[in-house]
């Protein structure tokens, strides 16, 4: 909170920080360790998002967490309402398009979960998330080649992303040795 305040003065001071500042203090709230996340904390950052949209109604950053937020809280609708916004704010928001499409498969809408994961998919194709969601979207509405496809790519860009994470590892830390 600390942080918060000081933040919270600066912006008072300098005009030019008050562009986001609302976003920012979400995110702030939001990056709190997970046992300072109390409900009450969790819906001041939801307040300070909704405050940003006031303010600036075009911010896709603040669409996308309040999605988050209201898929975290199983709102399958209200989450689906911030993901198509902050999709349409920006067609290249990738995450979004996921957020969707996720939303909409919890809410049983799975033909509809189709456009916006296929879009994710055109966006991101190295992805798993993309695939996996897409592939449950077609497996739902019958659609089972392209479903087994959409496996296929998803368990090979899951492993394209654990060697690349097994090669920043060894890149960063250097060849590990096993102890004998």
């Amino acid at each position: 909170m600390k942080r918060r305040r000081s933040i919270e003065q600066s912006w008072r001071k300098t005009p030019t920080c008050r562009a986001s500042i609302h976003y920012r203090l979400g995110r702030l709230l939001l990056s709190l360790p997970e046992n300072d996340l109390t409900p009450r904390v969790r819906d001041e950052a939801r307040r300070e998002f909704e405050e940003e949209l006031k303010i600036n109604p075009r911010n896709a950053g603040a669409e996308y967490v309040l999605g988050e937020m209201a898929r975290q809280a199983s709102d399958w609708a209200q989450a689906a309402d911030h993901f198509a916004k902050a999709s349409r704010l920006n067609p290249a928001f990738a995450d979004a398009h996921i957020g969707l499409g996720r939303s909409l498969i919890s809410d049983r809408k799975f033909e509809e979960a189709i456009k916006p994961l296929e879009q994710a998919v055109k966006l991101q194709p190295e992805n798993p998330a993309a695939h996996y969601h897409l592939a449950i979207a077609y497996s739902r509405t019958g659609r089972k080649e392209e479903a087994e496809r959409e496996s296929t790519i998803f368990k090979q860009a899951s492993e394209k992303a654990r060697q690349m994470k097994q090669d920043v590892q060894t890149g960063v830390l250097g060849p590990q040795k096993a102890e004998p």
